[in-house]
């Protein structure tokens, strides 16, 4: 399933990359977001043109159980893999799931443009879901879309309240 997301920052383009990827953007997500429950960057390389980061991933469970099959907090715990392009403004990425039977049945990956407009940056996410699953599969990844795109939304608050506090010298909380 292909989706697209779009958000939208009041900031100019700089002071939305610099919030992006502040180096104290990772602990504010966690302390600050209802959806996630852990977040730790794993590795981070920069290169000339960007960098190469990945970053684990582990949300507050929603789905305690599949029937009678209870799912471990661990089964929705993924690794974002992206590179970010500093000319082009963009990142791409791929999640992979760490728990092992999930990673066979599931792709996420896509690309996420930063495009800066006359009130602002509109940040695009593009991608796609696939599950791989018989039946419920194409069931599974409408869920997984509405739960991403509702976590993004909630991330985009958080990160433009960073921006505000960190970054702009005001302090407006909302």
């Amino acid at each position: 399933m292909k989706y697209k997301i779009v958000d939208k920052f009041k900031y100019d383009l700089e002071l939305v990359k610099k919030g992006m990827f502040h180096q104290d953007l990772i602990n504010y997500l966690q302390e600050n977001m209802e959806s996630v429950k852990e977040i730790e960057v794993i590795d981070y390389q920069e290169s000339s043109e960007g960098f190469t980061r990945k970053v684990r991933y582990l949300p507050k469970p929603v789905i305690k159980k599949i029937g009678p099959k209870k799912i471990p907090p661990e089964a929705m715990e993924w690794v974002e893999i992206s590179t970010w392009n500093e000319k082009e403004n963009t990142l791409e990425f791929s999640n992979i799931p760490t728990h092992p039977k999930v990673k066979k049945l599931f792709e996420n990956y896509g690309k996420i443009e930063l495009i800066p407009g006359q009130n602002g940056v509109e940040r695009v996410m593009t991608g796609a879901v696939n599950v791989k699953v018989r039946f419920f599969g194409k069931i599974a990844e409408k869920v997984i879309t509405s739960k991403a795109k509702k976590i993004l939304q909630e991330e985009t608050k958080v990160l433009s309240r960073f921006i505000e506090e960190r970054l702009t010298g005001k302090n407006e909380k909302k």
